[in-house]
């Protein structure tokens, strides 16, 4: 096939606009499923935190300390990555107002732009 016919047939169906609307779905998909996994795990390790206190106070030690003890480090960083993306998110909200007013985007878009972005994060 000749690359002049391909890229010609490109310009025509506009396939730019198709892969960014393509890439948009797979990136939204993969950040929901990771914040779903993300809290899926935290709630588990938090769950066998909760056990391993218990048995300790009832001197019944199935879970060994050290295993605990790493249990814990990866419960701080699970938390952690999801306060970073708390915080960017909240950061993005904050100052996405302000890049569109600069922009010279009409108020009713930024607010209609805000709102499908609140929904899109949730």
């Amino acid at each position: 096939m000749v690359h002049s016919t391909v890229r010609a047939w490109a310009i025509k169906d506009d396939w730019n606009k198709h892969k960014d609307k393509q890439k948009k779905i797979i990136q939204t998909q993969t950040n929901k499923t990771t914040t779903r996994s993300v809290i899926k795990h935290i709630q588990t390790l938090q769950a066998i935190q909760t056990k391993f206190m218990n048995n300790l106070k009832n001197n019944n030690y199935e879970v060994r300390p050290h295993e605990m003890v790493n249990t814990i480090r990866l419960l701080l960083e699970l938390e952690h990555a999801k306060e970073v993306k708390d915080s960017l998110i909240k950061e993005i909200a904050d100052k996405m107002p302000i890049a569109m007013k600069k922009a010279g985007i009409p108020k009713k878009q930024i607010n209609q732009a805000i709102k499908i972005w609140i929904e899109t994060v949730e």
